[in-house]
């Protein structure tokens, strides 16, 4: 409030007969505009301290003034120049008042009328919209900087090159580490300062910041009813304005007042973000929400009990009716003053949080302030912008939807998030060369996947996923090197098959697999494999396999080049060295057969009249050994060697040998004791003696055959 102590002629805008005029300057121009270039009493005046429905402490909203000039009023446009507003009253131009200073951000003309509507802001336009991230990093390079709030401030409006008014705050004190991250908006650092001290940013009528409060209440030192409201008495309070209706002038016009207070704050919390069970100091069920302030990030709850109970004790008596009212208008009179106002149903008490000024020479006041009876946590009020660092939560976030429960601190969080389709639960955590580690569980009524990720510089990103419905289970484990190559490993399980892509696949334990079509079972451990019965193409082995009890209590043994068992039974066996008790075959092919037995017998046996055995060119049959013509048979106990084909016979029988050629009657008889009976002709090599012993021999023809080596005796 500008009181008379400020400006003398405070009372006087109150009145219409007393004359106001306005003064618009324009810097860096010698123009001014005033009073005669304005349309209708065109100056509209903006100002608001919390236009919120519930008052929260650490607003800051830009001022803003407006006005209509004729289109010729000055040559050039004014957007982005800056103004100062003033007005002086009853002709005293020696006595300015100062509205404020504004820089214009629109000169629009009317298409219909011949004006131009100007719209300007204060300065508090600028610092809201200002970046402040190189600002930030520059006074906080690395996450190990710290500072004060009061030093803080002071850095920023320097770097804005706005004037701060010089003051104290609850929590100048409080050390600030760097908690934010990425960009960051004027807004941000201004709004976040103001709530850590229970104060509210305003620009005043020179221009510069204020940190304005309300915790003086509004309990304003005034007569008594029956003298109260004369002219002559002012209310002995420097931060409430007194209207009344029932005053000769009438102090307000008109107004509408809510049938209940908003209740005394009892207690505090601080949060990280909404949602966050937070610190809470005091005791109370009107609790004030501090949510989402980065300046509390990374703090301990002693600490945060410390700075919150300041703050608390800041803001816990503010109490007000929420209202709106149109009153004479008076400039001296700002947002954060306090309101009391003499209705016919009582006195109501609050505060001028917005204002609109209108007319020049009539002025018209628009006050209000909003509310409700307590304060309730508006879990989706976040400033999204805020990207935190050292951020501690616990957050629980809950709707007809979804219910969210987070807790994170500066090296990592974790989240579990449940809706009416699926379940998930997250933790991520990140420290130093570690990298980014997160694991995922996901569930919903058809699937559950389980994921962990971790993504370092040197190793690059490693991932596994295992993912399983109803039809089947599926593996991944994904790596990418330094050249960014992947290495996959997937199992796929479906109804009907199983796939195993990998390099190599390593298992620790034993392996059991049961109901593998017959309802039996396999079982791999160590050096072991159990089970009925092996179906492959092709088996390697390195050792000994011995296979016992297969249908006749037996056993079967392979080893080395040696295989040791009963009867094996087959088509067909080609080896290169048999060596058996018995075999039993229809067909057996060998380059070679060697059987023996203890008396060196060679027996080969066969169905007789039906089947033969063949020997190299030889057939063995039920009478003898045949190749082509030759044969060799018996009969009896008599012996036939002979060639059908060229009639030549040899029979052994007893002690003698007997050779005849077919049915010649020629013959040659040998017995044992030396004895030779030849019929035909005998001829005996030239070089050979003959030499006959015996009984005489009676000879029918002996030729001396000179031309011939051999001698021919005829019997």
């Amino acid at each position: 409030m500008i009181t008379v102590n400020d400006y003398a002629d405070a009372p006087k805008f109150e009145k219409e007969s007393v004359d106001k005029q306005i003064v618009i300057s324009i810097r860096s121009k010698p123009d001014t505009i005033t009073n005669d270039l304005l349309y209708d009493e065109g100056l509209h005046l903006e100002e608001s301290l919390c236009s919120e429905p519930m008052l929260k402490f650490g607003s800051c909203e830009a001022s803003q003034v407006s006005f209509s000039i004729d289109v010729d009023a000055v040559a050039f446009s004014l957007e982005g120049m800056t103004i100062d507003v003033k007005m002086y009253l009853d002709g005293d131009s020696e006595a300015l008042f100062n509205v404020g200073t504004y820089k214009v951000t629109s000169d629009q003309k009317d298409s219909v009328t011949a004006e131009r509507r100007i719209t300007a802001y204060d300065c508090l336009k600028d610092i809201l919209e200002a970046d402040a991230t190189g600002w930030y990093n520059t006074l906080l390079p690395n996450e190990n900087s710290t500072t004060t709030i009061a030093a803080m401030r002071s850095s920023f409006f320097t770097y804005l090159g706005i004037t701060q008014e010089v003051t104290t705050l609850i929590n100048d004190d409080m050390p600030v580490r760097k908690t934010w991250s990425g960009n960051l908006s004027g807004h941000t650092v201004i709004t976040s300062i103001c709530e850590a001290n229970g104060v509210f940013g305003h620009i005043n009528r020179n221009g510069n910041f204020v940190y304005l409060n309300i915790t003086d209440g509004t309990q304003p030192l005034y007569p008594s009813n029956t003298l109260y409201p004369s002219n002559t008495l002012y209310p002995s309070n420097g931060n409430n304005r007194v209207l009344s209706a029932q005053s000769e002038d009438g102090s307000y016009i008109s107004g509408e007042f809510e049938n209940f207070k908003v209740a005394k704050i009892d207690a505090l919390e601080i949060l990280s973000e909404a949602g966050d069970v937070g610190q809470t100091v005091g005791s109370g069920d009107n609790v004030y929400t501090i949510a989402d302030n980065a300046l509390f990030f990374g703090m301990s709850a002693a600490d945060l009990t410390t700075y919150g109970t300041r703050i608390l004790d800041a803001i816990k008596d503010v109490t007000y009716t929420p209202y709106e009212l149109e009153a004479i208008g008076n400039p001296c009179f700002e947002v954060g003053d306090g309101i009391i106002c003499q209705t016919f149903n009582g006195m109501v008490k609050s505060y001028i949080l917005c204002r609109t000024l209108t007319g020049i020479q009539s002025l018209t006041d628009d006050y209000s302030a909003m509310g409700e009876a307590k304060y309730t946590r508006d879990d989706d009020c976040i400033r999204s912008e805020v990207n935190a660092l050292r951020g501690k939560a616990n957050i629980l976030t809950r709707t007809v939807e979804e219910t969210v429960s987070e807790i994170y601190d500066e090296h990592g969080n974790s989240r579990i998030t449940q809706n009416a389709n699926s379940i998930s639960a997250e933790v991520t955590r990140a420290i130093g060369a570690e990298g980014g580690l997160s694991s995922r569980i996901t569930q919903n009524a058809d699937a559950i996947s389980l994921e962990v990720t971790r993504a370092t510089g040197a190793e690059g990103n490693l991932s596994s996923r295992i993912t399983q419905n109803a039809d089947n289970i599926a593996l991944k484990v994904n790596s990418s090197d330094y050249t960014h190559a992947e290495i996959v490993a997937k199992i796929n399980d479906s109804t009907s098959s199983v796939l195993i892509s990998a390099d190599k696949i390593n298992l620790s334990g034993y392996l059991t697999v049961t109901d593998v079509g017959d309802n039996g079972s396999t079982v791999i451990s160590g050096n072991r494999i159990t089970t009925g019965t092996i179906s492959a193409a092709r088996l390697d082995l390195s050792g000994c396999l011995t296979a016992s009890d297969v249908g006749n209590n037996g056993s079967t043994v392979i080893s080395g080049n040696r295989i040791t068992t009963g009867t094996i039974d087959a088509s067909q066996v080609s080896v290169t060295n048999l060596n058996a008790n018995n075999i039993t075959s229809g067909t057996l092919v060998a380059d070679e057969i060697t059987v023996r037995d203890s008396s060196w017998n060679i027996l080969f046996e066969a169905d007789r009249y039906y089947r033969n055995v063949r020997i190299g060119g030889f057939d063995v049959d039920y009478a003898g050994l045949c190749a082509g013509g030759r044969q060799v048979l018996t009969y009896g106990q008599q012996l036939f060697v002979g060639d059908w084909t060229d009639h030549i016979e040899t029979w052994i029988w007893g002690k003698q040998i007997k050779l005849q050629t077919g049915n010649s009657s020629n013959y040659l008889i040998m017995d044992a004791n030396g004895d030779v009976e030849i019929t035909g002709k005998l001829s005996i090599p030239t070089s050979s003696a003959l030499k006959v012993e015996g009984s005489a021999v009676t000879w029918k023809r002996f030729d001396l055959c000179t031309s011939s080596d051999f001698v021919l005796v005829e019997a």
